[in-house]
């Protein structure tokens, strides 16, 4: 089998093209076609209703809680803005 490949752009302008038939670095070559499997992976389902199904899998997500980091967020801005007013009005009043 051999392969033709073109590069264009957005506007589909060629910029770029390998057709040639003779080429060795266009060929490839394809094997036979792969066995499939026999058996069938059987699905993880709870036999009765409502019951949950656990897993080896890892944990995805994020659970912690956004009200507790805005907070502290808060916190940390008002401490900054005090810290910067009280070197401001030291710094006033030793001039």
């Amino acid at each position: 089998m051999v392969v033709f490949e073109t590069l264009t752009d957005a506007n589909g302008n060629i910029l770029a093209s390998h057709e040639d038939i003779e080429d060795e670095d266009q060929t490839v070559t394809v094997s036979k076609k792969p066995e499939t499997p026999t058996e069938t992976p059987k699905e993880d389902t709870p036999t009765t209703p409502g019951t949950t199904v656990t897993t080896d899998s890892p944990k995805t997500g994020d659970d912690s809680n956004i009200m507790l980091w805005g907070i502290l967020a808060a916190i940390a801005a008002c401490a900054g803005i005090g810290c910067g007013i009280y070197s401001f009005r030291k710094k006033k009043d030793e001039d």
